[in-house]
């Protein structure tokens, strides 16, 4: 679970931002409920977050096993640890394993699936701001194909991101 990874170069999130507060909850859903949140969670790769712990810790959830193979408790916490081979985000599992979740009551999936959405969100906000900038060089005459190309991603980015709002905002 080491921190370099092939994804674009992006501004980290302050560890306070809305998007770090998201993804260290989605984190902690795993490590503390990995039975409830395992399916939903194991489905968004670590290239959804945006902070290189976070990253960090989500791979080292995948190189355990992911989430869905755990039934929770210490053994589980100790295998995920175990897989960081970054001290920074062996420290951070210890710390998301007793932290509590930014709910009122039991998470159930409802809860589960608003944060793995908002989670996705923000990355798919950041690739269409991306995208959009990149389409703003592209001449359209003299290269069609590439402008017609990264449209048509913007596009169904764009779609994509709709469909997580309203998943985030809690309508499944």
């Amino acid at each position: 679970c080491g921190l370099s990874t092939a994804a674009p170069a992006r501004p980290e999130p302050a560890v306070d931002s809305p998007q770090s507060m998201v993804e260290r909850e989605a984190l902690k859903l795993a490590l503390q409920q990995p039975v409830l949140a395992g399916p939903m969670f194991d489905t968004v790769e670590a290239t959804e977050y945006r902070h290189p712990v976070h990253v960090a810790v989500r791979t080292a959830i995948a190189a355990a096993g992911g989430a869905v193979s755990a039934t929770g408790g210490a053994v589980w916490i100790e295998k995920v640890r175990d897989s960081c081979d970054d001290l920074a985000a062996a420290a951070l599992v210890g710390e998301l394993a007793v932290e509590p979740l930014r709910i009122d009551g039991e998470a159930d999936p409802r809860y589960v699936s608003i944060t793995m959405a908002r989670v996705q969100f923000g990355s798919v906000t950041a690739r269409i701001q991306e995208l959009k900038s990149r389409i703003q060089r592209i001449n359209p005459v003299n290269n069609k194909d590439e402008y017609f190309a990264a449209f048509g991603e913007l596009l169904s980015l764009e779609q994509h991101a709709r469909a997580l709002r309203e998943q985030a905002a809690g309508g499944l």
